[in-house]
């Protein structure tokens, strides 16, 4: 099914998390080809991919950018795509939302399957809440972006399969969705769920978030 390229993505996102050895942060301005002059600031270099998806809601499907890279144990990725009339844009940002929800949630299902079917070393069976928990956050406040009421920001909070069938890791991802003209964003963070609530790691969250704009 096309569905399963968003799912992929997402679900690689996850569970690509570094652990303590990944590089500290190297903030240095990017600006993403084919994203309507859009200048970022990543913590680290990014890498390009883009993947050709059916989104719900869009007549057709569309090719998804994506620039990626990971620093600090997390990931920090900047997602665009461009579609052909005004009237799909709150379309496409409610379906890129909507897609970030729903591959937490299939991961925190597999989480919960593998939970079960891996008792702990005392025979227990530990017990992990499948499900994902979102939260609003102020919308997204891009400097010259096109005005949006779907220009939201989100606090996704699910757990992911530990490596090697390991316990389940919390998982914390951090979205902004904003868009330009009929070009369509995603800026997402995702965190292992200690450094998303440490005061580092939610400050490096903010200067990510904070640091998209269009030139004027």
């Amino acid at each position: 099914m096309p569905g399963n390229t968003v799912r992929q993505m997402a679900l690689a996102l996850g569970a690509a998390l570094l652990v303590a050895c990944a590089p500290a942060l190297n903030w240095r301005e990017v600006r993403p080809a084919n994203a309507d002059g859009l200048r970022a600031t990543f913590p680290c270099k990014p890498l390009e991919a883009q993947r050709r998806v059916t989104l719900p809601g869009l007549p057709d499907p569309v090719t998804v950018q994506l620039l990626s890279c990971e620093a600090d144990g997390s990931r920090w990725a900047l997602s665009h795509l461009s579609v052909p009339d005004a009237s799909l844009v709150p379309v496409a940002l409610r379906a890129l939302a909507a897609a970030t929800r729903g591959n937490l949630a299939l991961a925190a299902s597999e989480a919960a399957r593998q939970a079960v079917t891996a008792p702990s070393a005392a025979g227990a069976l530990p017990l992990v809440a499948p499900g994902v928990r979102a939260t609003e956050l102020p919308p997204a406040a891009v400097p010259r972006m096109t005005p949006q009421p779907e220009s939201r920001g989100w606090r996704f909070e699910a757990s992911r399969p530990g490596e090697g069938g390991g316990p389940s890791v919390p998982l914390t991802v951090t979205a902004s969705h904003f868009s330009h003209g009929l070009t369509v964003f995603q800026a997402s963070v995702w965190q292992p769920a200690e450094a998303a609530s440490a005061h580092s790691g939610r400050e490096a969250v903010t200067t990510f978030l904070q640091g998209f704009h269009f030139p004027g």
